[in-house]
This record gives structure tokens, sequence and C-alpha cells, in this order.
């Protein structure tokens, strides 16, 4: 039974429509497989044709993903000030 709480567990688990177009630099759904596949990257089509990529693929290839309500960004500061 889906939950308002696992309904979006399940939507963070996979990259949203932006951060797959951000990816593959593609927007078009034919155009984004045909990318993944150049890029290595395992996904899978839904019925509607769209490439779905789990975020957990994309953290075995070593490219950390977290959907942005979760992440938190570090104030930069420059290596001096971080020697300090």
């Amino acid at each position: 039974m889906n939950t308002p709480e696992t309904a979006k567990l399940h939507s963070n688990a996979f990259l949203n429509h932006e951060e797959l177009c951000d990816l593959t630099g593609f927007r078009h759904a034919k155009k984004q497989c045909e990318q993944l596949r150049k890029q290595g990257v395992a996904f899978i089509v839904n019925a509607r044709g769209y490439p779905r990529v789990s975020r957990a693929v994309l953290d075995n290839l070593g490219v950390h993903t977290k959907p942005k309500s979760q992440s938190k960004t570090a104030k930069w500061q420059p290596s001096v000030v971080q020697a300090a």
C-alpha cells in the first residue's frame, strides 16, 4: 500500500526529469536513452517510453546524488582559511 511517505521515498529513489536532462544533456526520451547507453548508466524504460535512473546506480558509479530538498551545501572557503 502506498502512503504519502512511501510515495515520497519512491519518488526520491529515481532522478527526476530535470536531473535526467542535466545528466544526459537531452530533453527527449529517445536521446536520453541513447546518451545513457553511451555513458554506461543502467536504466529502465517506463511504459511511457521515458528512461528511469536509480540514484543507487549513480552512487555505485561514483556520482553522488541527493534530491535538492535534502542536499546540504557546504559554504566554500579557500584552502588557506580551512588549514588555519
